[in-house]
């Protein structure tokens, strides 16, 4: 194996640069047999307003066989305004067949339609949701079903892939010819009941043998005559202009976005099986969390990298690492119709001192320590908050201990899956306090802390 490169990443289904009810394969280029993923608005890593409302939640599977493509998709809409508070699911079902086009050694097009059909009414989003709050010790929200419709559609997707292979990019240790790309991509989706969904996106690439990463922006569009009013106020609220992101290891892949009006987020994380290598791979590197769940349920994403001359000069023990997380933490203030939050980003270094392998997993102890910025916000989420929207920024320290756990692959270049359990300790170098409305104590918060994590990890071929 050449020198590894270590990258930690964490968390994030149906893309909002996807269009719901077209089947889009989950990573650029060459395409799985079959994926599922598993989106939701309180995965879009605390980037824009995550309302719990509009799309909350979408479970897509993808399959993909000699060339025909099969999509099946379960959506839940709310629509919780006061006075209006109702709710409904929709089920998209589509088949139809996808073309590959190789127009050069270095640029390839893919061309996709078929039909579907559209199924709005009550399948089972209120359990669903229900459960899960109670499981996560969030608000539930009673509310009454919309008119239910069922609709036929037509879709269509296209996508056009270029490469850097004959663009005269210089062959560098992290960056070789036909990793960097250009990715181009729209779909369509008509009903029978009159409503018009699309999508276009532009979006710089990294591609590896078995990874990707993707960002850019996608425009999305709405008009027509939606099946109910829950899913006109999803379509309003989805349309506009979105930063959108992607990436992969292996089977693991996330993706989602923010909505650049500051008021839509999503996110989603999912997995590919079947996958054929994307480009000829030259170096293994290491992709680690690509969905991490820390105790209080926040998320987060952490690359973890180990140039040439570092792994030389400390035995492979030492490494590099930027690290991003958001969502709810222990010690968190919870207060009626509020919510503490926070976001933090981090660079820092990992320390692995030795791995102990046996025949089926190796197993290997780490440290960290990294500083960077901490965010903690006082958020709404109800219609009778104590506190105002508010929060304070800080500069973060946070050491970690870990083990990482791997199984032993017979092959450098075929993903290594594995896990790391984790423990962060934090400490901000200044708190903040947020005055009572009432008079009373001021609610102090930016305080150090722990928490326990859990990360998924892949060794692919980059």
């Amino acid at each position: 194996m050449r020198p590894a490169v270590p990258i930690l990443l964490i968390l994030a289904a149906a893309a909002p640069a996807a269009v719901s009810g077209v089947p889009e394969a989950p990573r650029p280029g060459a395409r799985p047999v079959a994926w599922f993923a598993w989106g939701n608005d309180a995965f879009g890593g605390e980037t824009g307003s995550n309302t719990d409302d509009y799309r909350t939640n979408a479970f897509t599977l993808g399959v993909q066989l000699d060339g025909w493509v099969f999509g099946l998709e379960h959506s839940m809409l709310t629509d919780r305004r006061e006075g209006v508070e109702l709710r409904t699911d929709q089920i998209n079902a589509a088949v139809g067949h996808e073309w590959e086009l190789s127009l050069s050694s270095y640029d390839r097009l893919w061309l996709a339609g078929g039909l579907g059909a559209r199924s709005t009414g009550t399948y089972g989003g209120q359990q669903i949701q229900d459960r899960w709050h109670a499981t996560n010790n969030f608000r539930n929200y009673e509310l009454a079903e919309d008119e239910s419709a069922e609709e036929g559609t037509a879709w269509a997707h296209a996508e056009w892939l270029f490469t850097g292979e004959a663009a005269g990019i210089p062959d560098m240790p992290f960056l070789r010819p036909g990793q960097l790309g250009l990715d181009l991509r729209g779909s369509a989706l008509l009903t029978s009941g009159g409503e018009q969904v699309g999508s276009l996106s532009a979006s710089l690439v990294l591609l590896g043998a078995d990874a990707h990463a993707m960002f850019g922006l996608t425009r999305e569009f709405r008009g027509g005559t939606s099946p109910n009013q829950t899913a006109q106020r999803t379509a309003e609220h989805e349309e506009g202009t979105w930063f959108t992101y992607g990436l992969g290891a292996g089977g693991w892949f996330i993706h989602g976005g923010w909505g650049l009006s500051g008021d839509a987020t999503w996110g989603a994380v999912g997995w590919q099986w079947g996958r054929t290598p994307a480009r000829t791979a030259t170096q293994v590197a290491s992709l680690e969390g690509v969905f991490a769940l820390y105790q209080g349920y926040a998320l987060g994403m952490q690359y973890r990298w180990q140039p040439g001359w570092l792994g030389e000069l400390t035995d492979r023990q030492l490494s590099c690492f930027a690290d991003y997380r958001f969502g709810r933490f222990p010690g968190s203030v919870s207060m009626l119709d509020n919510s503490m939050v926070m976001r933090q980003g981090l660079l820092g270094v990992d320390w692995e001192p030795w791995r102990v392998g046996g025949p089926v997993m190796s197993f290997a102890p780490f440290v960290q320590a990294g500083a960077g910025l901490r965010e903690e916000r006082i958020t709404v989420i109800g219609d009778n908050p104590y506190y105002p929207v508010q929060g304070a920024q800080r500069t973060v320290v946070q050491g970690s201990v870990g083990l990482r756990c791997q199984f032993v692959t017979s092959s450098d270049l075929l993903p290594a899956y594995g896990f790391s359990l984790v423990y962060d300790a934090w400490q901000p170098l200044d708190d903040a306090t947020a005055k009572d409305p009432l008079g009373g104590e001021p609610l102090v918060y930016q305080q150090g802390g722990g928490a326990f994590g859990l990360r998924f990890n892949a060794t692919v071929a980059w």
